[in-house]
């Protein structure tokens, strides 16, 4: 479940690169692209060992579906063949800038009071309709990313619209699992429905209660900060997160089962620690040794990103696809330009729609 929706995120990050030119808009792009996988990473790591020790999303989805045991499918095929026409008027739309104000315009507003505290809740279920309708979370977040660079839409709005999003592109799960083998029906239906049942807890756990919501968003800004500053980390964070990490999580899990969960834990651990250290660092630095107080008593390569920058920066202009946006800035940027690099980056999200 959690590849499935790291990997519908690998567009968007790319089309975040169309703004790299802009440090501004680069930073918003970019903490659009990882406040997502931010919610998934954190989503996966306190629901994996709860599901593993008791089996909540296979009992809740395995419920769900007990009605329909003895019960024959028909069959129900995707809807591509009305869907198409309406994703590529939404991705031409959502390009064209008369659109963008009115979205600036909704986006910006709330629901009348006493009703004001619902309105992110309102966005959300938004999200999920339109995820429903197109079939693709992630032309959903390629089309919104660029928004969010400009100022169109804010990180905090875009963050219930992507959790909608993400319970929204299960739905073309439940249509796969309908129109599977009828003997199996229970069981496909089951494995759909239980990535439904596992975002809805997602939810559940990080945007009701204020703090958890900040959590995602304050840790997508900070990596924005960083990539915005340093631009190639941006290339890092892609081969990191879509490449190197799942295929040493798919070369882990053939190992027996005790080295398999050191080989996870000691690394989780670890950064664990030093996330707590960096939180006191910045909150209640008197409660840590003298010399923990800060990382200056390591060498500048083991804690700053500066030493590499010079370096990083000369090989990633050299990367054709990075040169084109690599110098650009508020003033040379040709948007038409801009926006075909975009359509083309979400005709290629449209194949490969998760």
């Amino acid at each position: 479940m959690l590849g499935s929706e790291m990997g519908a995120s690998l567009i968007n990050a790319l089309v975040s690169l169309t703004q790299v030119g802009n440090r501004d808009q680069f930073r918003r792009a970019f903490a659009a692209v990882t406040v997502n996988d931010v919610f998934n990473f954190l989503s996966y790591f306190i629901l994996m060992p709860i599901e593993v020790g008791t089996g909540v999303i296979e009992k809740i989805s395995g419920a769900i579906v007990q009605p329909l045991s003895g019960v024959k499918a028909s069959e129900i095929k995707t809807l591509n063949f009305l869907t198409d026409p309406v994703l590529n008027y939404i991705i031409r739309a959502l390009l064209g800038g008369q659109i963008g104000i009115l979205v600036r315009k909704l986006m910006d507003k709330d629901l009348p009071w006493p009703f004001t505290c619902f309105t992110n809740y309102v966005v959300m279920v938004v999200g999920c309709v339109i995820v429903m309708i197109i079939q693709s979370s992630g032309v959903f977040r390629a089309v919104l990313t660029p928004l969010v660079g400009i100022g169109v839409v804010t990180l905090e709005r875009l963050y219930p619209l992507l959790l909608g999003a993400n319970v929204g592109t299960t739905f073309t799960g439940v249509l796969a699992a309908f129109s599977a083998d009828p003997a199996k029906i229970k069981e496909t239906l089951q494995m759909a429905l239980a990535q439904t049942v596992y975002n809805l807890i997602g939810v559940i756990l990080f945007y009701p209660i204020p703090f958890m919501r900040r959590i995602p968003i304050n840790i997508a800004k900070k990596l924005a900060n960083k990539t915005s500053k340093y631009r190639w980390f941006a290339l890092i964070y892609i081969a990191v997160i879509f490449f190197i990490l799942p295929i040493y999580l798919f070369g882990v899990s053939f190992l027996p089962l005790p080295i398999m969960l050191s080989m996870i834990c000691i690394p989780l651990g670890f950064f664990a620690i030093l996330i707590l250290i960096n939180y006191i660092q910045v909150k209640c630095p008197g409660n840590l040794p003298q010399k923990l107080r800060s990382w200056n008593f390591l060498p500048d390569y083991l804690h700053s990103l500066h030493p590499y920058d010079k370096a990083m920066t000369r090989y990633c202009t050299k990367i054709s696809f990075c040169r084109k946006f690599w110098h650009r800035n508020a003033d040379d940027i040709d948007l038409r330009e801009g926006n075909r690099d975009m359509e083309t980056l979400f005709k290629l999200s449209h194949q490969t729609q998760v």
